[in-house]
């Protein structure tokens, strides 16, 4: 009898901490991108059910996550589910700023998708972390879609990528706008500049024109790296002035 209560206690108290709560956001262990990234591989390794894991950075951004049995499904909203991409957006919404916190969510096995294996997607966040890291155009080139330099005449130099995605080649009209925001940062005091063109939500594509590595350079970025893009371009440009 003593036995059956035990397992009892033991199932209530399972059962207790499966069922949804109102408050039931736990804090993301980890101060650095590194440490982040582990920790959430951690908890979609402890998956077995089907789970929305729901990310926040202290600064507001979002990435919602789908696990089951310790794989990771999707990334929802992801326009792409390349493994490379989805590395690269977990390595990005970790260099966040600010404690990071996690709601865990039931949802039901609609999919029949089976998602990144733990190793696989163990390695390829371990190169998107030191690609993150490195502070050079390739890794500016490796974050983006598509990547080239651009000429004064608009011609695109050395593209890298899907082509197709950046603007036509020479594009004139664009040298030129580039040459205006050029001036304009001039007038502010530095010649350097990131602009990142396109919708403010997170995980989405944008069009990014960066001074770098004495040239301008244009890219498409992979969803939910802006903020890896430009640390690799306030890097490079660091690198650059010694």
């Amino acid at each position: 009898m003593t036995i059956s209560r035990e397992i009892l206690s033991i199932m209530a108290g399972i059962e207790a901490m499966a069922e949804p709560r109102a408050s039931s956001a736990r804090a993301l262990p980890g101060k650095s991108s590194t440490a982040r990234v582990e920790a959430m591989l951690r908890v979609i390794g402890g998956t077995i059910l089907p789970r929305r894991l729901v990310v926040r950075a202290e600064t507001g951004e979002t990435i919602t996550l789908q696990a089951r049995s310790g794989r990771l499904i999707a990334i929802e909203g992801a326009v792409s589910a390349d493994l490379e991409i989805v590395a690269a957006a977990l390595v990005a919404h970790a260099g966040h700023d600010g404690p990071h916190r996690y709601e865990v969510h039931l949802i039901e096995d609609s999919e029949t998708d089976v998602g990144y294996a733990a190793a696989d997607l163990r390695a390829a966040c371990t190169t998107a972390l030191q690609t993150a890291d490195g502070g050079d155009d390739s890794g500016f080139a490796t974050l983006s879609l598509a990547s080239a330099g651009l000429a004064a005449s608009g011609a695109l130099i050395d593209p890298k990528g899907e082509a197709g995605r950046l603007p036509q080649d020479p594009d004139a009209a664009l040298a030129a706008d580039v040459a205006d925001i050029r001036r304009a940062m001039g007038h502010l005091g530095g010649g350097d500049g990131f602009q990142a063109i396109g919708l403010a939500e997170d995980g989405t594509s944008r069009l990014i024109i960066a001074d770098m590595a004495g040239q301008t350079s244009v890219a498409v970025s992979r969803p939910g790296t802006l903020t890896a893009l430009m640390r690799v371009w306030s890097d490079t440009c660091r690198s650059d002035k010694g």
